[in-house]
């Protein structure tokens, strides 16, 4: 009776250590799934803001008076906002 016991333990043992890897290795599975995916969205992200980096500079560059002015209101009103905090 002791052996079939220990031989029930040993085998609850095995299936859960079964089990356990299967789990592992779902979640590895997953993980390397939304590391690839967040890498995917790193590339994306990196090309879309060197485009926009790029148009920005041209945008300057085709209209560098409106440019100008634009920084001037943005800094005035910046500049104002900041004042009136104090």
């Amino acid at each position: 009776m002791a052996t079939s016991t220990k031989e029930e333990i040993k085998s609850t043992m095995n299936g859960a250590h079964r089990k356990a890897e299967e789990v592992y290795d779902k979640a590895e599975e997953k993980f390397s799934a939304v590391a690839e995916n967040l890498n995917q969205i790193s590339d994306k992200v990196k090309r879309a803001s060197s485009d926009l980096a790029d148009k920005s500079i041209e945008m300057a560059q085709k209209y560098p008076v409106h440019t100008a002015l634009g920084a001037v209101a943005v800094g005035f009103v910046l500049g104002a906002f900041i004042a009136r905090r104090r």
